[in-house]
């Protein structure tokens, strides 16, 4: 999760201001804790640390996905999104951080593809789920993908 654009953000606010209110919180949490993970990537931060705080929150986002979370954002999220398999989703956002913090790069589309997969799984399919629950994984999945 490489420093951010500044359009990027704003998409961000966008996104979460022009939501329907029953999904505001929901998005505020999950980009608070894209935010908090991505912390682990920051320049000045040691390289073990780094992937120590990855690990913290891999074991956290794990810890969600079976129902009991510790940290307020988690508890949050899973407050929100009560299904389970949506949830396990979340490792996606340490799986990429990791992924950037090695500024590991692609040998081919597919892997690309899974790189923004497993983002989109965290991020858009957990909150559109919400909003279009009969709308398919695939599709939320592929427009996850182009989003990231």
């Amino acid at each position: 999760m490489p420093a951010r654009p500044e359009g990027e953000a704003s998409a961000r606010v966008l996104a979460r201001l022009y939501c329907p209110p029953n999904e505001r919180v929901l998005l505020g949490a999950l980009c608070s804790l894209e935010r908090e993970i991505g912390a682990s990537l920051a320049p000045r931060l040691d390289h073990q640390l780094a992937h120590a705080r990855l690990g913290w929150w891999q074991e956290e986002c794990a810890l969600c996905a079976r129902g009991q979370p510790r940290h307020p954002l988690t508890r949050e999220i899973a407050a929100r999104c009560p299904e389970a398999t949506l949830r396990e989703g979340l490792c996606g956002l340490t799986d990429v951080a990791t992924w950037d913090l090695a500024a590991a790069t692609f040998a081919t589309r597919r892997e690309l593809h899974a790189y923004c997969e497993r983002w989109s799984a965290a991020m858009i399919e957990l909150w559109a789920r919400l909003s279009a629950p009969h709308t398919e994984r695939t599709q939320l999945r592929s427009l996850g993908r182009a989003l990231r």
